[in-house]
């Protein structure tokens, strides 16, 4: 069992024998929009975040490609329009154990060049508020390398909150109305954070349309899963 189109594709370059053998299931979180919605402001404002913020809670792997937001800041900085974007904030562990040293050295590199403000880590917060940020976000961030299904992007789906995503396959599978940049040209993502922040904040769908759409993410999950256990259930050994 896969969770994407771009998983399964892999795993059919790498082991071959695996073809016909496999199934996608595109997994949907159990998350009730309305709830999380209501307390959105009140974490925002626990936080002392302002009322327009970029939210990426990614983990501190290398993979996770957060350097990139530092140099697309530091371009932003350099051309005199850091001032009027609203701030980067960040949570998620910080370590790497492939590279213990990484989150040390982003954060130093992001005070050196003068980005203390615009690439804020609030730490390793609770879940809850995790996902209230991504629902009070003007956008979920995310410039991974590589991705399986995305939990955040599921999220933000489900919150209604706009997305700007590192264009791989997996996020146009998984979010094919994001707004996307190429994930090794701090240039595309400096124009998209630009693009994005100086214009009014988006209009979010209903809580009602969102709560119906995830509704139907869960059902069309669950008969993906259903339809593979009775396929496994009806092979004879």
């Amino acid at each position: 069992m896969l969770s994407s189109g771009d998983a399964l594709a892999d795993c059919e370059t790498f082991y071959p024998a695996s073809r016909n053998k496999t199934a996608v299931v595109r997994f949907a979180i159990d998350l009730d929009p309305g709830a999380i919605l209501a307390r959105a402001d009140e974490a925002r404002q626990a936080h002392g975040l302002p009322e327009r913020f970029f939210f990426l809670p990614n983990q501190f792997w290398v993979h996770k490609n957060h350097r990139l937001v530092i140099e697309a800041l530091k371009h932003i900085n350099q051309i005199g329009a850091l001032a009027s974007l609203p701030p980067v904030i960040l949570s998620g562990r910080t370590t790497d154990p492939r590279d213990p040293t990484f989150f040390k050295r982003l954060m130093d590199l992001a005070e050196t060049d003068g980005l203390g403000s615009h690439f804020r880590h609030l730490g390793l917060i609770p879940y809850d508020d995790v996902v209230a940020l991504i629902g009070a976000a003007d956008y979920l961030l995310n410039p991974s390398h590589f991705e399986g299904w995305s939990t955040t992007v599921e999220e933000a789906k489900s919150l209604g909150t706009p997305m700007l995503l590192s264009d791989i396959p997996l996020h146009r599978e998984q979010a094919p109305e994001s707004l996307f940049f190429a994930p090794d040209s701090a240039k595309a993502l400096a124009q998209r954070l630009l693009e994005a922040g100086q214009r009014p904040r988006l209009a979010r769908d209903s809580v009602a349309v969102l709560q119906s759409r995830q509704q139907t993410r869960r059902r069309d999950y669950a008969a993906a899963l259903l339809a593979l256990f009775e396929n496994v259930r009806g092979v004879t050994p």
